[in-house]
């Protein structure tokens, strides 16, 4: 069944927000809540105004109207990217002061507030998209502001409760550590590199694979799976840093940062790029440097984002060395507060 633009538009606005859900995610919310609920980043402006183009950056999208791969790269607006309704203002401001309002240190309560927002989205996202869109030539056409009309039906995903719950005792636990003050439950592996990255990433996910290929856990177990973030953010006005970080031990994370320090050091910084476009969808890149890349290394980077995003159509692409610099940058410390036993 087809109708107009006019009542597909409708449809799409109703269903957005139907499933857009704005609340606070500190430990003391609603209590000591102050003002809006805001639309917090989840990467700082002033950090992505590093890597933007005319005030735009980069940020994947899909275009239906494509004749092969629908994923692309898309322009998204400075105000716009990374955001999501997860704070109210107060809260945004004072518990994240530390590592917006000044320059970041690598200790464990910065750490941990990063992780803790990469977390808050994470869970934030899932609890919105509590449903699959499915495509179909008989569904109702629904608007969308980047593609135009497309076909399809939003469905209620009868795994979402029992998966995001298992996940959501990581986050409670956090909340907890947060209120008593105490960090020291944060696990983080940084590598420092020697200019400011092209990419900037705040994310959430669970490697179900290292970069030797071999299998780390199973996205289709039954027992909570160990969960990772990643913050790729500029570090000190001309340097850049990736964090990858968790919330308690965790030795199957421990076992993926092994593999990654496995690589040959010069492919490390590819390979975090490998990761990006293989694990996350909240992450935004230098329109200068999307459009510097080959067609060839273009193809490569969206074919790996596609890969994971539907279950369905899950192909397994090797996380390790394929060939391509994507960056030049080039690793010039590390530090980390994992005791790492020799592999």
């Amino acid at each position: 069944m087809n109708v107009d633009i006019k009542t597909a538009r409708e449809l799409n606005q109703i269903l957005r927000d139907k499933t857009r859900k704005k609340e606070c995610l500190h430990p003391n919310s609603p209590a000591e809540c102050k003002g809006k609920i805001v639309k917090a980043h989840t990467v700082q402006l002033a950090l992505l105004k590093k890597i933007a183009r005319n005030n735009h950056v980069y940020s994947t999208a899909i275009d239906m109207r494509a004749d092969k791969n629908p994923f692309c790269m898309a322009r998204k607006g400075l105000k716009q990217a990374s955001t999501f309704t997860g704070f109210c203002s107060y809260h945004d401001n004072q518990m994240f002061a530390s590592i917006e309002k000044q320059a970041i240190e690598l200790t464990e309560s910065n750490v941990f507030l990063l992780t803790y927002r990469s977390m808050a989205r994470g869970f934030y996202v899932s609890r919105e998209n509590n449903h699959l869109f499915m495509f179909s030539t008989d569904a109702p056409i629904l608007s969308d502001p980047h593609n135009g009309p497309i076909s399809g039906i939003f469905i209620e995903d009868p795994r979402f409760d029992e998966e995001v719950m298992r996940d959501l005792e990581v986050f409670a636990k956090m909340q907890n550590a947060y209120a008593r003050g105490d960090y020291a439950g944060i696990q983080f592996f940084a590598i420092e590199l020697d200019s400011v990255p092209e990419i900037l990433c705040s994310g959430m996910t669970n490697v179900e694979f290292d970069f030797g290929g071999d299998r780390l856990q199973s996205v289709t177990q039954q027992q909570r799976q160990d969960l990772i973030t990643l913050s790729l953010l500029p570090f000190r006005n001309k340097y850049g840093v990736a964090i990858f970080s968790w919330y308690g031990r965790s030795a199957v994370n421990e076992r993926f940062i092994h593999s990654l320090l496995s690589l040959p050091g010069y492919d490390i910084p590819n390979a975090i790029v490998r990761f990006i476009f293989q694990h996350f969808e909240n992450f935004f890149v230098s329109p200068r440097w999307w459009d510097a890349l080959t067609v060839a290394m273009q193809k490569c980077l969206l074919e790996r984002f596609e890969s994971t995003m539907f279950i369905e159509s899950y192909l397994f692409i090797d996380l390790g060395p394929d060939g391509m610099n994507y960056v030049d940058w080039k690793v010039s410390n590390i530090k980390t507060n994992l005791k790492l036993s020799p592999r």
